[in-house]
C-alpha cells in the first residue's frame, strides 16, 4: 500500500477515521456540502475531511485488511476534539466503509495528490464584552 502510495507519488495522512451515516436524527435532510442539491446516499463513496478541498479524488486505505478505495471529498470535518487534538483525520461514508471493511473506528491512510496539511484545532478565543 506504501510502496503504490509512493509510485502514485500520493502525500499520506495516517490517523483515526470514523463513519458517518445519511439516516441521522440531528440532521433529517442529509445533503453533501459541496455539492448543492445532492442527498447523501449510503452507498456513494464519499468522505469529509477538514483541509482536502471538494471535489477532490483521495485514496483511503485501511492497514488491517490492505484494502482501498477510491472516494470524493464531499464535506468538511470532522471536527470533535479532545484538547489540543482532533478526534479523527476523516469521516466516511458506509459505502467507503464497506468497501476497505473499516470497523469504524480504527486507523486509515488518506492519500492525495496534494500536499495535506496537519493543523491543530484553533484556540476558542472568549472575549468578555463590557457594557
Amino acid at each position: 500500500m506504501i510502496i503504490q502510495a509512493l509510485l502514485l507519488k500520493l502525500f499520506l495522512q495516517v490517523g483515526i477515521g470514523t463513519v458517518f451515516s445519511s439516516v441521522d436524527k440531528y440532521n433529517p435532510d442529509p445533503h453533501l456540502a459541496c455539492f448543492a442539491g445532492k442527498k447523501l446516499k449510503d452507498s456513494t463513496l464519499v468522505i469529509a475531511h477538514r483541509e482536502i478541498k471538494c471535489g477532490e479524488r483521495v485514496v483511503i486505505c485501511n492497514p488491517r485488511t490492505q484494502l482501498c478505495a477510491t472516494a470524493v471529498t464531499s464535506d468538511r470535518g470532522p471536527f470533535g476534539r479532545t484538547g489540543q487534538h482532533f478526534t479523527s483525520i476523516v469521516d466516511m461514508s458506509p459505502g467507503v466503509q464497506k468497501a476497505i471493511q473499516h470497523n469504524g473506528l480504527e486507523l486509515v491512510v488518506v492519500g492525495s495528490t496534494l500536499p495535506i496539511p496537519n493543523k491543530p484545532p484553533k484556540k476558542k478565543v472568549y472575549v468578555r464584552k463590557t457594557s
